[in-house]
């Protein structure tokens, strides 16, 4: 890659605040009943030594990493830069560092169906293209395993949404339907490199692969600058995360799913649809959509009921507008 692009990447990525990966917390998917559930979902997507992995990120390593990424056509390996030393990562790499296996689908499905899959993960909700919330989610082991792909598959910070490429990884793994999840994975360092919404994360993994070529994590030059080299601990997926997610009431008991926060609020937000598509009901316009005569009295409120009806239809904003949610 260009050192000019390099440059570009850096420079943006230098910006942003580091976005920490998640561990997981075993013992208290044990106390819940649902660790034996978890590991099975994680052995279908391939992920069971990958979910091991506790590694400081290092934020210098994280941008030199990034800044340098070049995906190879197929996937079949990339490039990058640690410390100023090329590497190369292929499969073998990825094998001894993640543990992956290279069996499975590696990208999501053309005939995939969003919308029959999520109504078996979620009873009573339909599919929104816009994401629908984690804690629809009926299943909890399935929620759970959710939130480890958004921090340390995809990347993100929160995990309050399910995107669609996570539905297709979450019906996947229900279904028994082997996937390299290798591919997704350095899909996403892609995004976070070419996207301009991309922010430094997975850096857990960056540590992983530096230790694997012997790359210490010290400080070090880079870009002509000497970058503090800012190490952050991973957050983890524990008590505290799952109980402000709505999911669970105590270390052994889940929450059940109609008495979560988000299952009411998806209904109420329904409901406020379904009253913006029936619109205002006064007396004054009951009385215009009859074809009612009006006295001159009636005249000023009946003006001032259809500006009111008019504005409110303009600049009201749809209760399922993705700006309100």
């Amino acid at each position: 890659m260009p050192l000019r692009k390099e440059g570009e990447i850096y420079a943006r990525l230098s910006q942003k605040e580091v976005v920490r990966p998640k561990a997981v917390d075993w013992d208290l998917l044990n106390e819940l009943g649902i660790l034996e559930d978890v590991m099975k979902y994680l052995r279908v997507l391939n992920l069971t030594d990958y979910a091991k992995i506790e590694e400081r990120s290092y934020r210098t390593l994280m941008l030199e990493f990034y800044s340098s990424f070049v995906l190879a056509d197929g996937n079949d390996f990339f490039t990058c830069r640690l410390k100023g030393q090329e590497l190369v990562v292929d499969n073998a790499v990825m094998k001894a560092v993640c543990g992956f296996n290279f069996a499975g689908t590696r990208s999501k499905a053309a005939d995939f169906d969003p919308l029959k899959s999520w109504a078996a993960l979620s009873p009573h909700t339909t599919w929104d293209s816009a994401g629908m919330s984690n804690g629809l989610i009926q299943d909890l082991a399935t929620a759970v395993v959710h939130r480890f792909i958004c921090y340390n598959i995809t990347g993100k910070k929160e995990a309050n949404k399910v995107s669609e490429g996570e539905l297709f990884l979450l019906w996947a793994m229900r279904s028994g339907v082997r996937v390299c999840s290798m591919t997704f994975l350095q899909n996403s360092f892609q995004e976070i490199a070419l996207s301009k919404r991309g922010l430094p994360a997975l850096g857990h993994f960056v540590t992983a692969l530096a230790r694997h070529f012997d790359v210490t994590p010290e400080a070090y030059r880079l870009h002509g600058e000497m970058a503090l080299q800012d190490k952050s601990e991973m957050r983890c997926i524990n008590f505290n995360e799952l109980k402000q997610a709505d999911l669970i009431l105590t270390r052994r008991i889940a929450k059940e799913y109609t008495k979560r926060t988000a299952y009411e609020t998806y209904f109420k937000k329904l409901q406020q649809a379904d009253e913006y598509r029936r619109g205002p009901l006064t007396s004054t316009s009951t009385r215009l959509d009859a074809g009612a005569e009006l006295s001159p009295g009636d005249a000023p409120a009946a003006a001032a009921g259809m500006v009111v009806h008019f504005s409110d239809s303009v600049h009201r904003r749809h209760p399922l507008d993705p700006r309100s949610l």
